[in-house]
This record gives structure tokens, C-alpha cells and sequence, in this order.
């Protein structure tokens, strides 16, 4: 009488195979008939057993998972490497930029008129470009949005499009003060500190 095999949905299948096991051990794997009819024939969706076609389908899912997975990873990290030095520059810039403001408003300076003649600035003046300047320094659309930037869908690369081609030799302090939007709010800003 042969022993029964243990099913894969048994409850009582044991933890650790038995001897009679094909399991138990590699080396007492023996590999069916390689007779070339049987092999050229697929089997019928018919003749694989319920369990293999769901071992199948278990296995297909979750390399399907496991590639997206590892690709997505992959890719997410080039893009995160290619993008934080300027993005982390364009910060600061957006963060000095605020601070001049906000400290314009604490401590209003005069400004120096063409004719040399000093005028103060109201702190509505400097209320509303502090107000404007957050609207679009604070907006992520305003600064990393499609119209200024390029995104190569093969190597995940991020590209500034304002600088059309003469990045090359700029550090990414440069390429980010060039940034049409933080380019606008630094001759602005430079513009209302007289200079020393």
C-alpha cells in the first residue's frame, strides 16, 4: 500500500517532511520521462491539477509584484539623487527670499529714489509683496510644475528647462537662482535693500 501523499490545503500535514517526502531531500528527485512527444506537449488546462494552476498563477502574481517593486525603487532613487541638490538649493533661495521680507517688514528700510532722495517703504507695501511672494514661492505647482522642468521617462532623470542647454560648468546654486520664479523675487528683493 502506498503512502499518502500530503496536500498542500492539508491541516495536517506536518512541519518538517517525512522521509517518503519529496521534499526530504534534493538528490532523491528523479526527473520525469524526457521522452521528446511528451515533452513538445503542453499539458490541457484540463490535465493540471487545481493546486499547480493555482501555484501558477501565486507565483506569476507575485513576480509580477516583486519586478514592479524592485523597478519602481529603482527608479524612484534616480530620481530622488537627480533632484535633491537643486531641489534643496531652490529651498534656500525660497527661504532667504521670505526672510528678507519678513524681516522688511519688522525693520522697514528707506529705499534710495534715482534723485538720491530716501523714502520709506510702507508696510503695506512690503505686507503685499511678502503676501504675493508666498502665493508663488509656497505654490509646488508654481516651481516644480511641467512648465519648468523636463522628465526623461527612460533614466527618471529631472532636467531645469529654463537654462536650455547652458547648464553645463553652473553649479546647482546658480541653475536653481535662475529659476524663472526665484530669479523674478531675487531682483525684487535685491531692488528693496539699499545697497551698502
Amino acid at each position: 500500500m502506498a503512502s499518502p501523499v500530503p496536500s498542500l490545503h492539508s491541516e495536517t500535514a506536518s512541519a518538517s517532511p517525512s522521509p517518503e517526502s519529496p521534499s526530504s531531500s534534493i538528490s532523491s528527485y528523479s526527473p520525469p520521462d524526457l521522452n521528446p512527444s511528451v515533452i513538445s506537449r503542453s499539458p490541457s488546462p484540463s490535465t493540471i491539477s487545481p493546486d499547480i494552476a493555482r501555484l501558477q498563477r501565486e507565483h506569476s502574481n507575485q513576480g509580477y509584484i516583486d519586478g514592479v517593486t524592485s523597478g519602481k525603487s529603482r527608479s524612484v532613487q534616480k530620481g530622488f539623487d537627480s533632484g535633491y541638490p537643486l531641489g534643496a538649493e531652490l529651498g534656500l533661495l525660497v527661504g532667504q527670499i521670505l526672510g528678507i521680507l519678513q524681516g522688511l517688514l519688522t525693520n522697514p528700510l528707506h529705499l534710495q529714489s534715482s534723485n538720491n532722495v530716501s523714502t520709506p517703504l510702507s508696510n503695506s507695501t512690503i505686507s503685499a509683496l511678502d503676501l504675493s511672494a508666498r502665493n508663488e514661492l509656497l505654490d509646488l505647482h508654481s516651481l516644480f510644475g511641467d512648465l519648468y522642468w523636463n522628465l526623461d521617462p527612460t533614466s527618471g532623470m529631472i532636467s531645469p528647462n529654463w537654462l536650455t542647454g547652458q547648464s553645463s560648468g553652473l553649479s546647482n546654486s546658480e541653475i536653481a537662482s535662475l529659476h524663472p520664479v526665484i530669479h523674478k523675487w531675487l531682483e525684487i528683493t535685491s531692488n528693496l535693500i539699499p545697497p551698502s
